[in-house]
């Protein structure tokens, strides 16, 4: 399952010091101990009057304050995508991820594509 926005579907934005949650995924009828695989998909930029970018990126855990499952912090000196894979074993028999992301400086534009897709 894969849930998100494709680049040209929603309008550019500015990623500022407050976290903004770009999707979430919902996966039910797993096993406890069960692997779940999450990929994660980023298109973003600098703006145009910074020399670089730089965005954290978050993927938290049942709600989006929950537990803070995966975090990277990402640079880019023009465009970027950003492509990753975490993998861990479920705990319950259903479990949510929410993605999320901020720039503390505002030195990010999210372009598109978001992606958070799933496998088990």
């Amino acid at each position: 399952m894969k849930q998100g926005a494709a680049r040209g579907t929603f309008e550019p934005f500015i990623v500022g010091p407050r976290e903004v949650a770009l999707t979430s995924i919902d996966i039910a009828r797993v096993v406890p101990g069960q692997q779940i695989q999450l990929k994660l998909e980023i298109g973003w930029e600098k703006p145009i009057h910074w020399d670089t970018g730089e965005m954290e990126i978050v993927v938290s855990r049942d709600t989006p304050k929950g537990p803070i499952i995966y975090w990277t912090q990402e640079a880019c000196y023009e465009k970027c995508l950003m492509i990753d894979t975490y993998s861990e074993a479920a705990t319950k028999d259903h479990h949510s991820y929410y993605l999320s992301v901020r720039s503390e400086e505002s030195r990010a534009v999210m372009t598109g594509p978001y992606y958070l897709t799933y496998s088990i």
